[in-house]
């Protein structure tokens, strides 16, 4: 409509039309249409879209320093105050950031920088307000060092935003807080604060469709470790809801990240079935946070069907594109692909023998050390899980410190607050153990999974703690308790 109403129109107006366009388009997950008008609206505009990420990191960089040096003091002034050229380039930067936020990383924070600059500049408290609160949640995404400039950042904004008494300005505000929770690892509280968003959102606003989608998207990763049943019951309702209003941003978030849902449900081929075609709507030229959720997404249920290859596979395909996209800068995706190429390596090891396994450990230890420098308990409880996977699977390693390092694994998710990694190694700690004490420590496991309705525990604990199935586990799950025997008295000879 806004399109057809720019044909319509002067230049000026037709301006304005296409700008409004680009945004819904961005904001509604159709991602390609919407690039092309936008790159037409950022050159009214006198902008232009970074070439490359490599371009927009640099850029952004050098903002981030001048905005450490400049400070986030400014003095405000009513709108009114604001000139017309001023309001209309804060408008389009506006639109850029929040159409890329969480799709292109690198370039929406380029615009978002800027945004903010200008907003600092001009005084308008209420996109101050508004820059401070995204900026908050994209450094803490970013990771490293930033998380304190982060929570102080986020909180004045929350400040700011209840001062000018804009109900949209406070849910943003709200909703980036929360988000900041989320990138420290704090998975029950930024779930239960962005329910609240949420609600906010719901009952004060209206117009807020790319905010309730993103509330909505980061309440289901937050859940995803801890509460499993809420996770598949929000699941259901949110991407109805995304269907209905052709929301494809929301759609593509939930079926390729939350395509987990599937498999506790047990269901591995509407897991596939889910993401198909979700990434029609994305440029094909370009590597997208989408993108790396649909590969997320494809390597969990080739591990979850026992066919660590095709992972793998999946994995060295796209590997480039990742590596050239920039996400890697990105503190979560960091973690998530250490995490999942940890796995599949563990899972591709299982099936080695001898030698052959060594490569596959090297990956994992690798992945090992990434999750260990990340900023949150969690992605060490997951560095953790790959190290006790790699320790028990070496041949003639020590048991005795095998077990020791599983246990740890275990102590350090719960402490984390990662339920869902905690349960899924300590359903392998009870199988490795046996007896009385090892099938209290499994029904432990399982009343977990079974309160959070996992359909099969087994399957999902591997998904989430491969490396601990060895031929004496394989043989005393399927009855071979000769074989079993014989594997425990060549693997207990002390190492030389």
């Amino acid at each position: 409509a806004y399109q057809r109403a720019a044909e319509r129109s002067d230049a000026g107006q037709a301006a304005r039309l296409r700008h409004l366009a680009a945004e819904q388009l961005l904001r509604g997950g159709q991602i390609a249409q919407g690039l092309d008008i936008l790159k037409s609206v950022l050159a009214d505009a006198g902008l232009r879209l970074a070439p490359g990420p490599g371009r927009a990191l640099v850029s952004l960089t050098l903002r981030i320093l001048w905005l450490r040096l400049r400070g986030l003091k400014f003095r405000e002034r009513p709108a009114s105050e604001i000139s017309a050229g001023d309001k209309r380039q804060l408008d389009v930067l506006w639109s850029a950031n929040t159409g890329l936020g969480v799709v292109d990383t690198l370039r929406a924070d380029d615009f978002l920088v800027r945004y903010l600059l200008l907003a600092l500049r001009t005084g308008d408290i209420r996109r101050v307000a508004q820059g401070l609160a995204v900026l908050a949640g994209q450094l803490a995404a970013l990771g490293g060092g930033r998380f304190a400039w982060a929570s102080r950042m986020v909180s004045e904004a929350e400040v700011l935003a209840r001062r000018s008494s804009h109900a949209p300005t406070i849910g943003l505000a709200r909703m980036c807080k929360a988000i900041v929770r989320y990138f420290a690892g704090e998975w029950d509280a930024a779930a239960n604060d962005l329910s609240a968003v949420e609600q906010f959102i719901l009952t004060n606003c209206h117009g807020m469709g790319w905010e309730l989608a993103t509330t909505r998207s980061f309440i289901c990763f937050a859940l995803r470790f801890v509460r499993l049943r809420e996770l598949c019951e929000r699941f259901d309702r949110y991407t109805a809801d995304a269907d209905r209003a052709g929301d494809r941003y929301l759609a593509a978030n939930l079926r390729t990240y939350q395509s987990v849902v599937w498999l506790i449900r047990g269901d591995p081929a509407r897991a596939a079935k889910g993401i198909e075609g979700t990434l029609d709507a994305w440029p094909a030229d370009m590597y997208h946070v989408q993108h790396f959720f649909h590969l997320y997404a494809r390597c969990e249920q080739a591990l979850y069907a026992e066919d660590p290859e095709t992972a793998w596979q999946a994995i060295a395909t796209e590997e480039r594109r990742l590596q050239r996209s920039g996400l890697l800068k990105v503190s979560g995706i960091r973690i998530e692909n250490a995490w999942i190429r940890g796995r599949v390596a563990l899972a591709l090891a299982e099936k080695a023998e001898g030698v052959a396994r060594q490569p596959w450990f090297a990956v994992a230890r690798a992945s090992a050390r990434c999750l260990r420098k990340a900023e949150h308990q969690t992605s060490v409880a997951m560095g953790a899980a790959l190290d006790a996977g790699v320790r028990w699977l070496t041949p003639g390693a020590d048991r005795g410190s095998g077990l020791v390092a599983i246990e740890r694994a275990v102590a350090t998710a719960e402490a984390a607050g990662a339920a869902l990694i905690a349960e899924s190694v300590r359903r392998w700690l009870g199988e490795i153990i046996g007896g009385r004490r090892g099938e209290e420590i499994r029904a432990r496991s399982n009343g977990w999974m079974a309160d959070q309705g996992v359909q099969d525990p087994a399957h999902l604990a591997h998904l989430y703690a491969p490396g601990f199935r060895t031929p004496a586990m394989l043989a005393r799950l399927t009855g071979d308790r000769r074989t079993s025997q014989m594997f425990m008295a060549q693997t207990s000879a002390p190492s030389r």
